[in-house]
């Protein structure tokens, strides 16, 4: 826990003082306004800048790059009298505080870390992203995208492992990589591994989203003391920490950067614009004189549209907070879009030219700086979801049950007691949708928030009618921390019409009154923000996160690889059919390139195989995969087991993505019976198939399969090379199939459950073992 803190403030002071260095450029009101959110300006820097050096260098180049846009943003404001350095103790106080006031998101999120007791990655639940975001980095802070790694179907061909599948799936689907990015210079400037740093990373992007709130509401005119609530409410939502929970490393950064660029870009649009320069008295002045100021030697029509514009510091960090959205995370343009064209069409018709212009000249050089951020964006928005077959928690009859899960009163898969929540239901709903109304009636930007809701209330509610699932899924937890800012702005707006009416109350009446109002509020935000986190505490299993903890085991393998295969893992092949394992373990040897992958889930590491096809002679085995024969080396996760001189075999689920993701406590892993074992090559390719590999067996020595059913009674085939190899009965729950591989070192069998063309339920290989050998009682 401990190491998952020191870390945690680390990443904060290296994107802390870019932010503060990006926030040079503004005015000293912008910037005392905007120091709370300087970490993540920081943030958007360098995914702006590595968006493009990426293509071309390391992350070592691109930190170098960051580096000197910030020097140069810091020069150019001292040039111009700036002491960027000078900060007064007030702002410094208040960004302590919002920091502060974010803790609880901060603490929840590493509950993970506090149960497995150190930094490595954690999967807390059955999302896998950790892994996938920390390949990607991994890659991108040693590599350039450009080419990219290619992974050949054997080792030793192409220039990367498996465990490099993430940033290859990223760069043929043109998925978002600007947090990848991000963590990527981290871990360069840190000199730490992404395994170390993933889950402090996540955990550090929900207490952003705090500061993010707090700056947007104070930009769009909202008290301190109520953009504190928005900040604590914000951060501690029941919803962003299942985020954490799930790894979303992209949407949590990209929650923070779609509120900056609302509340930025909204100021900008309103309250930067230029002033107006005076007319040149041309009787007077010649324009082309040395020393004649700028507006005078430009055309009168160009001054008009000069005027137009925003402030160049209003404008720059309206351009980068844009720009960095896009890198991290496009999908935001659902609801970031509708904000900003309502908040210019949908606002007071005076001063609507100044909007546009500004929200033109603000799109564009976003474009600008950088383009490939937004072709990216482009092809993102064209990937279809295969996975809208994916359940919603936030679909189904209950309605109670979703509202309860959908304000945090429990967990997004919680199943609480109804009776319960009914209240607590009613009080929050009656927050969230009052906030909500009076946004849209009482706010001065009621029409970015009436945009906002319209727009995405109607998509989640057309994803819901349509039963896409995943989609919606995703698009509410999207969706959460801007409604929750929205709505406590709403509440905002009633301070003014409070005010008026205290007022008649005299000096006394009026002071108190506020006094009473304040704590009131500070009930309702701590009311809220407890409530949230007992929702999330519900949300773990102990064991399953200790199950999905990256530990020393998986350092321990590498250290097994290259004692027995050398530095590149030559001699050693890897059986680990559990999909978290697998990935994590193909991620620790990833630098090992001639470790050999019989077996892999094609899904994360696009390979079904990494593999030439020949046995070697050490196996790392893990959880799902099994052995008989000498045994090297052991831990708590892995076994190292040799094929050497005396007989011995291993053997693994094949055909992966057929079979369950995920190995039981006990080791075992199952599949759902087909019913056809091997009828056509479509059904041979669809079949359950398992790989046997075995060394020194004895003539007439047969491998024994072990296949547990609660198909009581019911036949188990085994299929091999299109011809039956052997039969069995499930008795006592297991049936043991014995294979003759006539002298053969693998073979790849086909498995089924009862009689073929009729299904018969789920199936588990829970082992191997070797048969006697003839005339003797030693199987070895």
């Amino acid at each position: 826990m401990t190491e998952s803190l020191v870390i945690i403030v680390g990443q904060f002071v290296i994107l802390s003082v870019l932010g503060v260095a990006v926030l040079s450029a503004a005015s000293d009101s912008w910037r005392d306004l905007l120091l709370p959110a300087a970490p993540i300006f920081g943030a958007a820097l360098l995914a702006v800048t590595m968006t493009t050096t990426s293509w071309f260098w390391s992350a070592q180049w691109g930190v170098l790059t960051a580096v000197l846009v910030a020097g140069g943003i810091v020069a150019l404001a001292v040039r111009k009298g700036r002491r960027p350095w000078r900060m007064s103790w007030p702002a410094l106080g208040t960004a302590a505080l919002v920091m502060l006031v974010s803790v609880p998101g901060l603490a929840a999120a590493l509950i993970p870390a506090w149960i497995v007791g150190d930094n490595t990655a954690v999967m807390p639940n059955s999302s896998h992203d950790a892994y996938y975001y920390a390949s990607e980095s991994a890659w991108l802070k040693d590599f350039p995208i450009d080419p990219g790694p290619q992974i050949a179907n054997v080792p030793g061909e192409g220039n990367a492992t498996p465990a490099y599948g993430p940033m290859r799936t990223s760069l043929d689907l043109s998925v978002r990589i600007g947090q990848p990015l991000v963590h990527a210079a981290l871990d360069f400037v840190m000199n730490t591994q992404s395994v170390q740093t993933v889950s402090p990373l996540g955990a550090l992007w929900v207490m952003l989203v705090g500061p993010a709130a707090f700056v947007t509401a104070r930009l769009l005119g909202t008290r301190r003391w109520l953009a504190l609530a928005a900040a604590a409410l914000s951060a501690s939502s029941a919803l962003l920490v299942h985020q954490a929970y799930q790894q979303n490393m992209d949407s949590m950064l990209g929650g923070s950067l779609a509120m900056l660029t609302i509340g930025v870009v909204l100021a900008t649009m309103i309250a930067g614009r230029r002033e107006q320069p005076a007319a040149p008295d041309l009787a007077e002045n010649d324009p082309s004189a040395p020393g004649t100021p700028a507006d005078q030697r430009r055309p009168r029509w160009t001054n008009r549209v000069v005027a137009l514009l925003p402030r160049a510091d209003a404008l720059w960090l309206s351009v980068l907070i844009l720009a960095a959205l896009v890198a991290v995370y496009a999908e935001y343009a659902l609801f970031v879009g509708p904000a900003l064209v309502g908040g210019l069409f949908l606002a007071r018709p005076r001063g609507f030219a100044a909007r546009l212009a500004s929200l033109a000249v603000i799109g564009l050089l976003a474009v600008a700086i950088a383009p490939s951020a937004w072709l990216r964006a482009v092809q993102i928005m064209l990937v279809s979801r295969p996975a809208d077959a994916f359940p919603s928690p936030f679909m189904g009859s209950e309605r109670l049950l979703v509202a309860a899960r959908l304000l945090g009163i429990t967990h997004a898969a919680g199943s609480p007691d109804l009776n319960l929540v009914t209240t607590l239901a009613v009080l929050l709903g009656i927050g969230l949708v009052g906030g909500l109304a009076l946004a849209i009636f009482l706010n001065r930007h009621r029409g970015a928030w009436l945009a906002m809701i319209a727009v995405g209330v109607s998509y989640v509610v057309m994803l819901t009618q349509q039963g896409k699932g995943y989609t919606q899924y995703r698009t509410i937890l999207l969706f959460a921390p801007l409604i929750i800012l929205v709505a406590v702005i709403g509440w905002a707006g009633l301070a003014p019409w409070l005010q008026r009416l205290l007022a008649l109350a005299g000096q006394r009446g009026a002071k108190a009154g506020w006094g009473v109002l304040v704590a009131a509020t500070a009930l309702a935000v701590v009311g809220g923000v407890g409530v949230n986190l007992k929702a999330v505490e519900g949300a773990l299993d102990h064991s399953w996160v200790q199950r999905r903890h990256i530990d020393a085991a998986y350092t321990e393998a590498r250290e097994w690889a290259e004692t027995h295969g050398g530095a590149d893992g030559r001699d050693v092949a890897v059986l680990d059919p559990d999909i978290g394992s697998q990935m994590w373990l193909a991620y620790t040897l990833r630098n090992q390139t001639l470790v050999s992958y019989p077996a892999l889930r094609p899904d994360y590491m696009t390979k079904g195989s990494y593999w030439d096809g020949a046995v070697d002679p050490y196996y790392i085995v893990g959880p799902g995969a099994f052995y008989t024969g000498e045994v090297s080396d052991r831990n708590d996760r892995f076994t190292l087991v040799h094929l050497g001189a005396r007989a011995g075999a291993v053997v693994t689920p094949a055909n992966l993505v057929a079979w369950n993701a995920h190995a039981g406590a006990d080791g075992s892993i199952g599949a759902t019976d087909v019913g056809t074992i091997l009828v056509d090559a479509a059904s041979a390719a669809a079949s359950r198939k398992v790989l046997v590999l075995a060394s020194h067996l004895a003539s007439g020595q047969r491998v024994i399969l072990k296949i547990r059913s609660g198909a009581e009674g019911s036949p188990v085939s085994v299929f091999w090379d299109g011809k039956q190899a052997a039969t069995g009965t499930v008795t006592g729950g297991v049936a043991e199939l014995s294979i003759d591989l006539k002298g053969r070192e693998s073979a790849e069998l086909h498995i089924g459950i009862g009689r073929d063309g009729a299904p018969a339920g789920t199936f588990e290989l829970v082992g191997v073992d070797l048969s006697a050998v003839p005339g003797s009682a030693d199987p070895s």
